[in-house]
């Protein structure tokens, strides 16, 4: 049983692991569509890949947030 739960809780991260990414992906698009003023390429800066990495930082916050009182109950 407690293997049972142990591949459970490693699934639960790795699907974490991969919507976060998908998140991030998400995020990076949403900073190109608002730098975007037409049809010629966007330049991204340092900035705009730090703001597409914030974008699924809130996520893991709720995340870790509902991890912890799931674990303190």
């Amino acid at each position: 049983m407690q293997m049972i739960m142990q591949r459970r809780n490693n699934m639960d991260i790795l699907i974490t692991i991969a919507f976060l990414a998908l998140y991030y992906i998400l995020g990076l698009g949403a900073v190109i569509a608002f730098k975007e003023t037409g049809l010629e390429e966007v330049e991204l800066e340092k900035a705009d890949y730090l703001a597409a990495a914030m974008f699924p930082l809130i996520l893991l916050v709720i995340f870790t947030g509902w991890v912890v009182e799931r674990k303190l109950r």
